[in-house]
């Protein structure tokens, strides 16, 4: 028989339901009534033990049709509107009760409805998947069983991270492996195959359908740390979404499955009849919203929603003191004519990052103390002096976004970007230190090494005893590291390296280099190994030190060459054929952290530019009133604040656990080019001083500019990645 929605592939044993010509990668009706149609065919065949479930080319399910939710909220049909409740969860149900065996075939977005069709599966393999609940940014909760399966599979925090977090907390394959979301990573280009690879393992019990995690009785106080962590309230745009969440996490985990399934549905069956979810699914499918005749008094289903029900003690009084109190207090302010409390006026980006005030403050006065006296020794003498290093060492800069096993400081990788944008008030070479030391080498060990090499390498490095570099372009390979043409044997548990690395940052300083090389001359970018190379090794020569360059006089520059050098095999990084992916790994928050040094560079310039701008004079009247300057300083503001909301934003997501490589490119692409520009400006300002002056502040940021659009990646690099990002997002469905 033949299906719209759906093929059938028969492997043996193995049945795999394959998605077809679902609408925006989306779960419709008549899509979800076909899919029963076929789980009950196969759970009558006798010859099918084991049903498996997969997407249209890179893509799995992204979650229920919006546009059908919508028109069951305008037609306020209570009966339709369970029954298509009804309709999804049915299927839901025959697959979570099958007597077979049962596999979720995930690769690329798995949303929403999407990842509650996967939880009722007994097992998931996994390949380039997204995984997450957006429904909460709609006014919704999951309604498919998504918060009563989830936190029987996983822990009670990270269930509670993902479905609060919203569309801006999705996971990737290996987070989803780690939390125990799903079985297996699959690898290759040929996913059927994988599949059947995966269900054959499961059919000889290789692989054991994970057991129930059992509820915990902390779950409330875990669900207030976490919704204080995404910041959640109820004054956000979905409190009603929030509380029914809240209830079916303290209340319906507790519950056997099937008692927390309903009450999960009756609660989503609510939300659905409230203004709140209309306007913000309206708003998502870019529909005019007129208010219903009755908005002007609360309807029936948002009275059902009152907080004493099912919001916290806290949400309860939060409510009631903004209800009750607060206009109380502000009437009694107005009677007695006492101006309101100022408010904090957020200007050019500069006091949103309230976390890490206090982080960034010691970092500030660090480099206004320590290191901005000493830059033009520092150009002069083309190094970086030692007090230096071991200033930023004993404050903490080294290990403040790496563990605490490691004598780091455990907080996140904001606090490097911190670092960064500060450093960049320094101008070129310090940020180009620091970032290829820690943003680069230390990184690459933390997020890809195992605890003997983080004990050998990034502890020591932490505390200051050892500096590692990252050593990745080539000639010929510097944008294209695919092409590398180093490369590595392995003999008896022992890599044999030969080739060369060009302008390696900190390459006369540091003590080992963190390199690729290739495995498979014909492999591309499949073959490449990351291995941690000691400087003093034998074959190691540093063969140039790059000393008369345009710019970064006191960040030293170098060259290697490997000669049949011996690298244990203890020294190398994550699996042969992992050495792209690690780098690319690592230059993602590399290039969050370079636009945040470009920011700290704009900041400066604006700074000596209008201290310069008070005193000099031009033709007659001070350069300051001058309407071209005015027109400058305008300019180079816009820039430094979409700057600083664009390089925190990302670094956070980063933080967050989010996809941010589109964010990286977007970043890299646009903000050296707007260093560039202000420069350029700024320097025709100063007349000829800095021309005629080496040592001229604004002849060094002149100088420094010229690199910012090159290492780590030039524009036209970066522009083909935000392109691949975008269209991978249009063709699954997720542009919006």
């Amino acid at each position: 028989m033949a299906y719209k929605f759906a093929e059938i592939d028969e492997i043996g044993p193995l049945a795999v339901v394959e998605f077809k010509n679902l609408p925006w990668n989306v779960l419709c009706a008549a899509a979800v009534e076909e899919l029963t149609e076929i789980y009950h065919l196969l759970e009558e065949k006798k010859s099918v033990e084991i049903i498996a479930i997969t997407g249209m080319l890179n893509s799995f399910c992204a979650g229920a049709d919006l546009k059908e939710i919508w028109e069951l909220m305008e037609t306020s049909d209570d009966q339709k509107s369970r029954e298509a409740v009804e309709t999804f969860n049915h299927l839901i149900d025959l697959i979570a009760g099958s007597s077979k065996i049962t596999i979720a075939g995930i690769q690329g977005i798995c949303l929403g409805g999407g990842l509650e069709l996967a939880l009722a599966h007994k097992f998931r393999l996994a390949k380039n998947a997204e995984f997450g609940f957006p429904e909460i940014g709609k006014g919704l909760m999951p309604g498919m069983g998504g918060t009563q399966r989830l936190p029987r599979l996983i822990e009670a925090r990270e269930a509670a991270l993902m479905i609060y977090g919203g569309g801006e907390r999705t996971y990737k394959d290996e987070q989803a492996l780690k939390m125990g979301l799903v079985d297996e990573i699959a690898s290759g280009d040929f996913f059927k195959k994988n599949l059947s690879e995966f269900a054959k393992k499961i059919y000889h019990k290789d692989i054991k359908q994970r057991p129930t995690v059992a509820y915990d009785p902390e779950t409330p106080s875990v669900i207030e740390r976490v919704k204080k962590e995404l910041h959640l309230s109820l004054a956000q745009k979905s409190p009603h979404a929030i509380r029914a969440i809240d209830r079916t996490f303290c209340e319906g985990v507790k519950m056997p499955l099937e008692d927390g399934l309903k009450l999960e549905r009756a609660l989503f069956l609510e939300l659905v009849k409230t203004e709140e979810a209309r306007k913000a699914i309206g708003k998502f499918l870019k529909i005019e919203i007129t208010p219903k005749k009755t908005a002007t008094a609360p309807s029936a289903t948002e009275a059902h929603f009152d907080p004493v029900i099912i919001a916290t003690p806290f949400d309860v009084a939060s409510e009631f003191c903004e209800r009750e109190i607060a206009p109380k207090i502000r009437e009694l302010l107005t009677a007695h004519s006492t101006p309101p409390a100022p408010q904090k006026i957020v200007s050019s980006g500069e006091d949103f990052r309230d976390e890490y005030d206090a982080w960034h403050e010691v970092v500030r006065k660090f480099c206004e103390e320590k290191i901005w006296p000493k830059i033009p020794q520092m150009e002069k003498e083309r190094r970086i002096l030692p007090e230096i290093i071991s200033g930023m060492v004993n404050i903490g800069m080294f290990g403040c976004c790496f563990p605490k096993e490691y004598g780091g400081e455990g907080l996140g990788k904001e606090t490097y970007v911190i670092c960064m944008e500060e450093l960049g008030k320094c101008f070129g070479s310090m940020p180009t230190f620091y970032g290829s030391s820690v943003g680069l080498a230390l990184t690459t060990i933390d997020h890809a090494g195992n605890h003997d090499q983080k004990l050998r390498y990034l502890a020591p490095a932490i505390a200051g005893k050892r500096i590692g570099a990252f050593a990745l372009s080539e000639e010929g390979a510097g944008a294209d590291p695919a092409a590398m043409h180093t490369h590595a044997r392995l003999e008896e548990n022992t890599w044999i390296l030969n080739g060369a690395k060009r302008f390696v940052s900190t390459g006369e300083l540091a003590d080992y280099l963190v390199t690729f090389a290739q495995t498979d001359s014909f492999g591309g970018n499949k073959t490449i190994v990351a291995l941690i190379v000691e400087k003093n090794t034998p074959g190691v020569t540093r063969t140039r030190l790059h000393t008369d360059k345009v710019g970064l006089w006191a960040s030293d520059t170098a060259d290697f060459t490997f000669e049949n050098v011996r690298v244990p095999i203890e020294n190398q990084l994550g699996e042969v054929g992992d050495g792209f992916k690690i780098a690319m790994r690592t230059l993602n928050p590399g290039r969050i952290g370079l636009g945040a040094a470009n920011l700290g560079m704009l900041k400066i310039v604006r700074k000596l530019s209008l201290e310069n701008a008070q005193k000099r004079i031009v033709s007659g009247k001070p350069l300051i009133n001058s309407e071209l300057y005015m027109q400058f300083i305008a300019n180079i503001s816009r820039d430094i604040y979409l700057t600083e909301c664009a390089v925190y934003d990302a670094i956070r997501r980063l933080d967050r656990g989010q996809d941010v490589r589109e964010l990286a490119a977007i970043i890299k692409y646009a903000v050296p080019n707007m260093l560039i520009k202000n420069v350029e400006d700024a320097f025709r300002f100063f007349g000829g001083d800095p021309f005629s002056d080496i040592t001229h502040l604004m002849a060094i940021a002149y100088r420094d500019k010229a690199i910012q659009d090159i290492y780590e990646g030039p524009k036209e690099i970066n522009l083909f990645l935000i392109f691949k990002e975008i269209i991978k997002r249009f063709v699954n469905g997720m542009l919006r």
